[in-house]
């Protein structure tokens, strides 16, 4: 089973649903000679459950199906801290409506408009390839190249800018997308590494060097000793005198 982050239909395909020979889970395509899965009767749960299991699908949505999905794939995506935030907007914005409703009620009676005068025409379902975003995991551990030390800390992130940061033991698990191709470790006082991702490598062992360093005796030249003395009776009382004034 694949993790979801997002579904799409890049190409909605323009062939007649009607024309399609119906079977089991939708209808067969003639043209592309696929089965087009009907999801318009599904709900969103069985929809992400049946495309974390297959892949290739073509189906037929409601226009607002795919919002929906996104919507609840990014809130399954999210930490539990931003979860209980998204459900506690959804509660408020239920009561309000509901407030909303109970108000209008008691309100001035609206004239009904009927639906022979005006019909409303409702959207046609959208037929086409679903495009996943589909991830991977890698996982790791981050050691000091000398002395082979672990290194709590380490910021890992790849190119799509998916982060995390290396525990107490060193060790970091990502979850990156398919497309992505190297990830980079950046650590105070160290040099940043640059890894490629092995499609076929789960397990990374990184071992990242400390930047060179200086070491000597600290030498201090003094300015000329008139500058010393214009900086300490002119300069320095002129700035204090400004920033008395100042405040």
């Amino acid at each position: 089973m694949q993790n979801l982050k997002s579904i799409s239909i890049p190409e909605p395909c323009h062939q007649s649903w009607q024309q399609m020979t119906p079977v089991t889970q939708g209808r067969h395509c003639e043209s592309c000679c696929k089965t087009v899965t009907d999801f318009t009767k599904m709900t969103n749960s069985e929809i992400i459950n049946y495309l974390s299991s297959n892949t290739n699908t073509c189906g037929r949505f409601e226009k607002h199906q795919l919002s929906n999905i996104n919507t609840q794939l990014h809130i399954d995506n999210m930490p539990l801290k931003g979860r209980l935030k998204g459900w506690a907007m959804a509660v408020g914005l239920l009561w309000s409506m509901a407030s909303y409703k109970a108000v209008a009620q008691t309100g001035a009676p609206i004239a009904q408009i009927t639906a022979d005068s005006q019909r409303v025409k409702c959207a046609e379902p959208m037929l086409g390839k679903v495009a996943m975003l589909q991830y991977r995991e890698i996982c790791g551990r981050v050691t000091d190249s000398q002395d082979n030390s672990l290194l709590p800390g380490v910021r890992v992130f790849s190119n799509s800018n998916v982060s995390t940061i290396t525990d107490t033991n060193g060790n970091f698990k990502l979850h990156v997308p398919l497309t992505d191709t190297q990830f980079t470790t950046r650590f105070i006082g160290y040099s940043a590494q640059v890894i490629k991702i092995d499609q076929a490598k789960m397990k990374y062992a990184i071992n990242i060097k400390q930047m060179e360093s200086f070491m000597g005796e600290v030498v201090i030249t003094k300015p000329p000793f008139f500058k010393r003395l214009f900086y300490r009776f002119i300069k320095r009382p002129v700035h204090k005198v400004f920033d008395r004034k100042r405040y």
